[in-house]
Order: structure tokens, then C-alpha cells, then sequence
């Protein structure tokens, strides 16, 4: 039988650092160095935990959130994610973009999160050879259900990712490459145009209970949260 949700392996993926844990895990940390293989990391600790269900949380560098203008010519969610993915693609660096907010009207902006090209498959491929791939999703996902709808700023080990939103509509949105002692600046940048939760994923203590912990960051009123 697959593990329950109490027991499933919690990893953390960014492009400097990975995380492991969960309720019956031994907690682990990798930094990564821009030359080393990911992959051969989570190989090794698939294999150390075999028949397990696995959730896996991107960090920012990984999966970015995107707030854009409604590209004109698109009649399908399909043909919309194929333009946002071709906009955001480089040369080295080919992505694909799921929209999270699409609408045909050009009227309502959408928002996406976007990713390296063939990286969901390379997660699954792996797990799948001795476990199961029961979730994947960003990081920054995990902000409590009362912050997702008014706006938060999500702050992991190397990035801020935040979105606004007035009503129904999300009126601004982004992810910025930040390293945690630049980030307390932006963050007063971000609040300057209304405020917003401010939110930290806590890797010091991933994997320490059933499930990752973000602590609110609002000076002595700071508070802990189990996602």
C-alpha cells in the first residue's frame, strides 16, 4: 500500500538547495552549487525511501509567477499557455507556463507560473522508480487559504514571490530573485503599493512535523503556521 498523507516525503526544490522530510523521515539538506546534478541527489534519496508517496514544493527560482496582458489571438487555454511559453522562453533556458488565471476576454490579465521545459516529467520519471509522485506544486502555493485570495509575499531561500489582488482580480504579480538578506528591503518596496502578508518558508525545520512550517513575518507579532 502507498503512504498515507502523514506519511508522505516532503522535498523541497530550488536551484540552490534541496530539502527532505516528513513525519517518519530523517530530515536532510543539500546546497547545490551551480554545477551539480539534482537528479543524481534525488535518485539516491528515492531510493532510500522506498514505496512512499512524495510531495514535492518548487522554490522560486524553479517555478515563477507571472501577471501579464492577454495576448491577443489566442482562442484556447492551450494556444494561451504555447504563447506565454514562447514569451518567457530563452534560448538556454526553454520554459512552459500553466495559467492560473486565463480568461478569452483581453479585458482580464492573466497570471502564470512557468517552469523549465520537461521538469515535471524529469520529477516524475524519478520518483516513479520507486515511489510515487503524489503532489508538485510551487512552494509558494502553501500560503494560508485566507492570504491567497487578498495577496501575500512568499519568501523561500533565494527569491520573493507575491501577487495583489483587488475583488476577484489579480492586479499584480511576480517573482524576483533575491538572496534572504536583500529580501527585507524588497519587501518594503512591495508594501509601499498596499499591504501584504509577508510569509517565510522555514527550512531550518522542513520536514520536522507532517508538513512544511512558514512563519509570518510581522516583527515581535511574527507567527508560525503549519501548511
Amino acid at each position: 500500500m502507498w503512504s498515507a498523507r502523514s506519511d508522505a516525503v516532503w522535498l523541497y526544490l530550488s536551484g540552490s538547495t534541496m530539502a527532505l522530510g516528513g513525519r517518519s523521515i530523517e530530515r536532510q539538506r543539500r546546497a547545490l552549487a551551480p554545477d551539480d546534478d539534482w537528479r543524481a541527489v534525488l535518485q539516491e534519496w528515492v531510493g532510500q525511501y522506498p514505496k512512499k508517496a512524495w510531495r514535492v514544493a518548487l522554490g522560486g527560482r524553479l517555478c515563477t509567477l507571472h501577471w501579464m496582458e492577454a495576448i491577443a489571438g489566442t482562442r484556447s487555454i492551450e494556444e494561451a499557455e504555447a504563447a506565454v511559453s514562447a514569451m518567457l522562453s530563452v534560448e538556454s533556458t526553454p520554459m512552459q507556463a500553466r495559467l492560473a488565471v486565463w480568461s478569452p476576454r483581453r479585458s482580464t490579465p492573466w497570471v502564470a507560473a512557468c517552469m523549465p521545459l520537461g521538469l515535471p516529467e524529469q520529477l516524475t520519471a524519478l520518483i516513479s522508480a520507486s515511489g510515487r509522485l503524489a503532489s508538485l506544486q510551487p512552494w509558494w502555493q502553501l500560503a494560508p487559504r485566507s492570504d491567497r485570495l487578498g495577496g501575500a509575499a512568499m519568501c523561500d531561500d533565494e527569491s520573493v514571490t507575491y501577487w495583489r489582488s483587488e475583488g476577484r482580480v489579480v492586479c499584480a504579480a511576480g517573482t524576483m530573485l533575491a538572496s534572504p538578506s536583500a529580501q527585507s528591503v524588497l519587501l518594503q518596496r512591495l508594501q509601499v503599493g498596499g499591504s501584504l502578508q509577508s510569509w517565510r518558508l522555514d527550512l531550518d525545520t522542513w520536514g520536522s512535523g507532517r508538513e512544511p512550517v512558514l512563519v509570518r513575518e510581522e516583527g515581535a507579532d511574527a507567527a508560525v503556521t503549519a501548511v
